[in-house]
This record gives structure tokens, C-alpha cells and sequence, in this order.
């Protein structure tokens, strides 16, 4: 790998609404849902009949039977989120332009061309010359509503605490890893906070090398 691919070139920084899909309770035949996990880019649904349905992050469907729900809904909350490409591929060359259509991000490099990552930071495809994977800050989510269901009115984060305004609860405020600060009772006891993942990638370019 380059000496280069530590350092990282800004892909984006959104700052408003960022959805976050949610399992139905019943499957197409009315069976009900068994468990579900998400893991960053895909949510997982298990129902009873049609078994396993995966879905993106957005709620678009992914794969499954054809007893698995269609989408799934995707509440809105507030969000703030830093993803980052490399600023150079493992030959060295600079990035040339990057995007996030909410599934995957795309950083496209002058020798390695288009590389592909999920929204977690591991690499989905693209040439060896690709970086191995990409960098997510640590991004801490405030959920859409307290433990009383007051509703999420404001969120700020100025680089040390996050901040969660809700409805019932009131002001509440958490460390940039998603720890409870401080807050009331009806504050939710931590908040979700993305990390930069390593990819799996490695020891499939290792072996390719090989």
C-alpha cells in the first residue's frame, strides 16, 4: 500500500436530515418480524414466512423472497456526518472527484479510476489500486425520539459534545463517541456514533499480489 493512502481528502460533510430505515412489524403474508440488525450498509429483517429480507440504508430492497416487504419506511432524524476518501489511490495518484448516493460512496482516483465503498467505510469494487478502505469520523446521531417519544427539535455538535433538543426531555448532551453526558431521565441513554471500519479487502489484494 502507498505511504500516501493514510492521508484523506474530504468527500462530504452533511449536516440536516439522513434517514434511517426501520423493519416493519409483518412480512407480506402478515408474519411477524423475528429479529433485525443493521450493520452500516445493510438493515436485516428475519419474519417468521418470508424469512431473510435485506434492505439498503435507505429502505430500498436489497434481497429476500417474495413474501418480504417491498421497502421498509425510513424515519428521518438529524445527523451529522463526515465520510472521507483518500487523497491519493495506492499508486500515489491524486483523487480526481467523489460522491454519496446514500448507499455507497464513490471516490475515483487518475490510476485506479472508480473505487466503490460502502457507507460503513469497507470497500464494495474496484481495481487492486484502490485504497483498501475509506475513513468514516466518528458521527454521533441524535434518535429521532426520546424515551418519553418526545420528538427530536434541534441538534448541534461543536466538535466536543453533541447536543439532542427533544420535546419531552429537554436538552441533552453526549460525547462525540455517542456516551451519555449529561441530561435528564428521559434522555436516551447513549446515541449512535459511526466508526471508520477497515475493509476485508487486503486479504483479497494480499493473496492477488501474492
Amino acid at each position: 500500500m502507498s505511504c500516501f493512502s493514510s492521508l484523506f481528502g474530504i468527500l462530504a460533510v452533511a449536516v440536516g436530515l439522513s434517514a434511517a430505515a426501520t423493519c416493519p412489524a409483518r412480512d407480506n403474508d402478515g408474519s411477524p418480524l423475528l429479529s433485525s440488525s443493521n450493520d452500516g450498509s445493510f438493515v436485516t429483517c428475519v419474519y417468521q414466512a418470508a424469512r431473510t429480507c435485506i434492505y439498503f440504508e435507505n429502505g430500498d430492497f436489497s434481497s429476500g423472497s417474495s413474501v418480504c416487504p417491498s421497502s421498509i419506511p425510513a424515519r428521518r432524524a438529524l445527523v451529522e456526518r463526515d465520510a472521507v476518501c483518500s487523497a491519493t489511490d495506492d499508486n500515489g495518484s491524486p483523487l480526481l472527484s467523489s460522491s454519496d448516493d446514500g448507499n455507497f460512496v464513490t471516490c475515483v482516483y487518475r490510476d485506479a479510476g472508480t473505487c466503490t465503498y460502502f457507507e460503513n467505510g469497507s470497500f464494495s469494487s474496484g481495481s487492486s489500486v484502490c485504497p483498501d478502505s475509506i475513513s468514516v469520523v466518528a458521527t454521533a446521531t441524535c434518535p429521532p425520539e426520546d424515551n418519553d417519544g418526545g420528538a427530536l427539535l434541534n441538534t448541534s455538535n461543536d466538535g466536543n459534545f453533541v447536543s439532542c433538543d427533544y420535546a419531552d426531555a429537554g436538552l441533552c448532551t453526549y460525547f462525540e463517541d455517542g456516551g451519555f453526558s449529561s441530561g435528564s431521565s428521559v434522555c436516551p441513554s447513549s446515541i449512535p456514533a459511526k466508526r471508520s471500519i477497515a475493509s476485508a479487502k487486503f486479504g483479497r489484494a494480499y493473496k492477488a499480489r501474492a
